[in-house]
């Protein structure tokens, strides 16, 4: 994914006002959510996998509330994709949207060998 991908992704996500089955919003202000393991798996295991977008609040309409130190979170989310079995190889991407960075990923879908 590149840059103009997350920014399209998030401006689809602020025009719907809505995720479906192949997107994820999560705050992420002031940390990774605790439940971004399951969020995580479940894209993993599903067709194609999905797309993660931390640093909007879906209770305000999806507006743009940024990740506080995005540097660390990225370590923390590839520490945390490694430990997962398979682990997964994330590639996430920093956009700028309102002078506030959010972070975009694609969780790849693991091979059907692997999944539960």
């Amino acid at each position: 994914m590149d840059q103009q991908e997350a920014l399209t992704w998030i401006q689809v996500v602020q025009a719907g006002r809505f995720e479906g089955t192949e997107v994820e919003v999560k705050t992420a202000h002031r940390g990774l959510p605790q439940r971004l393991y399951e969020t995580l798996s479940a894209f993993a295991n599903h067709t194609g996998g999905g797309v993660v977008i931390l640093g909007l609040d879906e209770r305000r309409d999806f507006a743009v509330v940024g990740v506080d130190d995005p540097q660390q979170r990225l370590a923390v989310l590839g520490d945390q994709a490694a430990r997962m079995e398979p682990p997964l190889r994330l590639h996430p991407v920093v956009v700028q949207v309102d002078e506030k960075p959010v972070i975009v990923f694609e969780v790849p879908e693991c091979d059907y060998r692997r999944k539960p």
